[in-house]
């Protein structure tokens, strides 16, 4: 034992010393943190600007307020999210819809200012002063030139001159995509409403002014056939009767965090599995190449070799995890908004002991039996060109039904992948770390757990025997039939 101890903290030094581990270690963090310091320094992202030219003078209005409703809507929506989540009342899962009337009731009863006072009393302290959002599209004044052009030949010369660019807006500068123009005889004879785009229009914006124009040319008809005023608000007002109820979310899946450690901790193995295995790969390579096994086998057994190389990889990956949850741990202290709170909810769901120790156990086996493909691979490589001819295939079989995994995880987590898989020995680690944020079966965790230790056991035996014959062996690398044939071997063969 005490062997194997020297060779993991011998292996351990070596990988910390490097430069690809510290890399490694570091890329993350900094990619996060350039991320939030991009949003945070670029300000709001995603609002654009529209300009509405009224020739008429009877619509802009009506058009105007739809936007607004729209705007409204969203805003009730987050308002919603922010109640359930600091208050914890109503449904687990918060609204993602509301009516027109809703929302017209809304912003007849003050807005999210009234809702807000109502609620100041209740919000617990540590709750952040709710940010509405801004809206996706926002009004820019037209200039002069625009505002005094009489034709829409004369309003397109003057709008090439503006589109695409910068413009003011009560939420700030904007990129204006969208002109429309709506000509002084619109309604009266086939004069059509003139839309001018930068090649990327507001959909939301030409939707809008489609649907309330033709909305007022409708009710000025019925009124032109001699229908009453209050028969065409009547019409107006008719509306199917929908109801829309969201399932109740599954015991098992109730919180949302829950969910988020068991995923980051399957993309994290990923990661850790392609980093930390590509150093130990080399690392075997630079000892057969350079003789440094010979040494270090007249002193040590092979067995001995391999033990401490993955004991010592192990170290490696448990220091990346800890880095890792390190930097998550500061960015809940530190940063604020959505993301903050998403990371500060996960911080009591791992707080579970049974969420945390299944997760460091599928994490930990996951290291153990993929480096020790890597390092098979390394007993048997003179150079990366042919370790990448073993590598390949392992990596496919690896990697795209572990990327088809999260698509269905997303999508159908009771699908056919995500309930097949976690039987599947060298997709395990993966999958039940993806699945358990969804709520597994007793029965399903300990049998896929003895399922992937009764393999990682044959595995380190088979390529034990693997590992052991070609550390010193040179030349051509063994095929397909000769490597069968080594596994099979036993020691005294």
């Amino acid at each position: 034992m005490r062997a194997v101890l020297l060779i993991a903290w011998r292996e351990f030094r070596q990988v910390v010393r490097t430069r690809g581990f510290w890399i490694s270690l570091l890329v993350l963090p900094l990619a996060l943190g350039v991320t939030y310091l991009g949003q945070r320094l670029g300000g709001p992202s995603g609002g654009v600007a529209y300009m509405l030219v009224d020739g008429t003078g009877q619509y802009g209005s009506a058009i105007r307020q739809r936007l607004e409703m729209g705007h409204q809507r969203q805003v009730l929506i987050e308002l919603s999210r922010y109640e359930a989540r600091w208050l914890g009342e109503g449904p687990a899962e918060p609204r993602r819809w509301f009516s027109e009337a809703e929302v017209a009731e809304f912003i007849a009863s003050g807005g999210a200012p009234a809702r807000l006072r109502t609620l100041q009393t209740r919000l617990p302290e540590e709750a952040p002063p709710f940010e509405p959002p801004s809206p996706a599209v926002a009004e820019a004044a037209p200039p002069r030139s625009v505002a005094a052009a009489r034709d829409p030949a004369a309003v397109e010369a003057a709008v090439w001159a503006f589109i695409g660019e910068q413009t003011a807006t009560d939420y700030g500068r904007r990129r204006l995509t969208t002109v429309v123009y709506i000509p002084p005889q619109f309604g009266e004879t086939t004069a059509a409403v003139r839309v001018w785009t930068s090649g990327v229009p507001s959909a939301t914006v030409i939707e809008v002014v489609r649907s309330e124009l033709a909305r007022q040319l409708r009710r000025q008809a019925l009124a032109g056939a001699g229908v009453p005023a209050e028969k065409v608000a009547a019409i107006e007002s008719l509306q199917a009767p929908v109801l829309v109820t969201s399932a109740p979310p599954r015991p098992a899946s109730r919180m949302t965090a829950g969910s988020i450690l068991p995923l980051g901790a399957a993309y994290l193995l990923l990661m850790s599995m392609l980093m930390s295995g590509s150093l130990l790969l080399q690392g075997v390579m630079e000892e057969r190449s350079n003789k440094l096994l010979e040494a270090v086998l007249a002193c040590v057994t092979p067995a001995q070799l391999m033990y401490g190389k993955l004991l010592g990889l192990g170290a490696v990956g448990l220091i990346m995890i800890g880095a890792w949850g390190g930097c998550a741990a500061l960015a809940a202290a530190s940063v604020d908004g959505p993301v903050g709170e998403v990371i500060k909810a996960v911080t009591p769901a791992a707080g579970g002991g049974w969420l945390l120790a299944a997760v460091l156990f599928y994490f930990f086996a996951g290291q153990v039996m993929y480096a020790t493909l890597f390092l098979a691979v390394g007993s048997m490589s003179d150079s990366m060109q042919d370790a990448q001819g073993y590598l390949t295939p392992i990596m496919l079989t690896v990697l795209l039904p572990f990327m088809l995994l999260m698509g269905q995880m997303m999508r159908n987590p009771d699908g056919f992948l995500p309930t097949v898989l976690p039987w599947i020995p060298i997709y395990t680690p993966f999958a039940m770390l993806a699945r358990m944020g969804q709520g597994v079966s007793v029965a399903e965790a300990v049998g896929t757990s003895v399922l992937l230790v009764a393999f990682i056991a044959v595995e380190l035996v088979l390529l034990g025997r693997l590992f052991r014959r070609n550390l010193l062996r040179t030349g051509q690398p063994p095929r397909l039939g000769e490597l069968a044939r080594l596994m099979r071997a036993k020691a005294g063969d």
